[in-house]
């Protein structure tokens, strides 16, 4: 799994774990991934994922065809989900009204002691509340 990492800013007291709760699908995504050095990289229009965020604290996340449910805990401009695909932090950068982006990086050293790198900035558009 890859380890999220995530920084604070002013805007911490602005956003409340109700602010989120609702059906969310992604319209874009600026990422890429890097192993030993090889970086691919993926921009523009992305529709095939989607984050139910409830009440309670549950999500579920649809990409692709592939389904992970699991928690998350939102506390100022820290996104923290734990689903079955392991733990991760995200950084809200806007939540507002009907828009959410989030971002995402992270490294780590995989096998044969390749250095692996993430990068991940998604926008969604609320679908339901």
């Amino acid at each position: 799994m890859v380890g999220f990492t995530s920084c604070s800013d002013d805007d911490e007291e602005d956003n409340t774990s109700t602010d989120i709760v609702g059906t969310w699908q992604s319209v874009n995504i600026d990422s890429w991934e890097e192993v030993d050095g090889e970086r691919s990289e993926f921009k523009g229009p992305y529709t095939k994922m989607t984050f139910i965020f409830t009440a309670d604290g549950k999500l579920t996340i649809k990409d692709d065809g592939e389904t992970d449910s699991g928690t998350y805990k939102l506390a100022g401009d820290k996104l923290t989900v734990k689903s079955e695909g392991g733990i991760g932090e995200m950084k809200v950068l806007a939540l507002n009204g009907d828009k959410l982006i989030i971002e995402s990086e992270g490294s780590e050293i995989i096998e044969d002691g390749m250095t692996y790198k993430e990068y991940m900035k998604i926008e969604f558009r609320r679908v339901k509340k």
